[in-house]
């Protein structure tokens, strides 16, 4: 028996919730996955099912980057914690932003999908101008928020000693990144479902980061060094490792809330697919 495509496994799993799903309000899914593992490729390829005969959906898509904070306020950030000077880490995004798109995608009003555009301050990004915002007028019938950290859960003080080794590690800040974190839980909550794109060994980030590199200069003609490359992902390393046990057997509260997690390989291949189902304890 040949093994499922990611887009198959998560299509499987998609499709029997979908028929269950007697809501007038949209289904929200989260997608989760380290970089370069194919989440954004993903979300697309969901839209395109979807959105395609015979299903004929409204599907919005939102990125956790697009939710980074205006250029000054990274700036802000950088300056008062140096786990912030990598885009990208709990405590940098716009939560409450976030939430609010969310609500008013729910509720189906009028509502500007924001975007962030990494390529401004010389790669440093910033948001773009609202105007320049999707615009989302009446009911969608899906919502796809997808990110490397969608799912992850503050280990908060029960796990005081785990985070003061991690600080060890990875510097000064931890804390303050997974104190950060718990505000997150408020968009967590309002996804229905989760699909997690697990990597079988997180050394593959590298690889899969390094590759999206060499394109781009082979396509654009310039980008990072490889040791730049890795010395952007091992600011990221922190959260992988800090997070993703729990993510990994389960990240949702909620009652009939599931969760698939696809194991890949580093050709991106699918080796495993299990699905979870409220097994989220909120001492993890």
């Amino acid at each position: 028996m040949s093994r499922p495509t990611l887009l198959s496994a998560i299509t499987t799993f998609l499709h029997p919730l979908f028929t269950h799903n007697s809501s007038t309000r949209p289904f929200i899914l989260g997608i989760s996955g380290p970089q370069g593992s194919g989440k954004s490729t993903a979300a697309s390829n969901i839209s395109t099912h979807f959105t395609s005969a015979p299903h004929n959906l409204r599907v919005v898509i939102l990125s956790i980057d697009d939710l980074y904070q205006p250029f000054p306020v990274l700036q802000s950030l950088a300056a008062k914690n140096p786990l912030w000077r990598t885009r990208g880490l709990p405590g940098t995004h716009d939560v409450k932003l976030g939430v609010e798109v969310l609500q008013k995608l729910k509720r189906g009003e009028e509502v500007r999908v924001p975007r962030f555009d990494k390529s401004r301050h010389n790669g440093r990004g910033d948001r773009v101008e609202v105007e320049l915002w999707e615009k989302v007028v009446g009911r969608v019938d899906l919502v796809v928020l997808e990110g490397w950290c969608v799912g992850f859960r503050a280990l908060g003080e029960t796990k005081g000693e785990r985070l003061r080794e991690a600080e060890g590690k990875w510097g000064e800040g931890v804390v303050e990144v997974d104190r950060a974190l718990e505000e997150y839980d408020e968009l967590w909550s309002m996804i229905d479902h989760l699909v997690h794109i697990d990597a079988q060994d997180l050394s593959f980030v590298y690889d899969w980061r390094l590759e999206q590199e060499h394109w781009l200069i082979k396509e654009k003609g310039m980008g990072m060094t490889d040791d730049q490359v890795r010395q952007f992902v091992d600011g990221y390393m922190s959260g992988y490792e800090l997070y993703g046990e729990s993510l990994r057997n389960g990240a949702l509260k909620g009652k009939g809330k599931k969760q698939l997690r696809v194991t890949i390989d580093k050709a991106r291949d699918v080796v495993d697919v299990a699905v979870l189902e409220n097994v989220f304890e909120s001492s993890v």
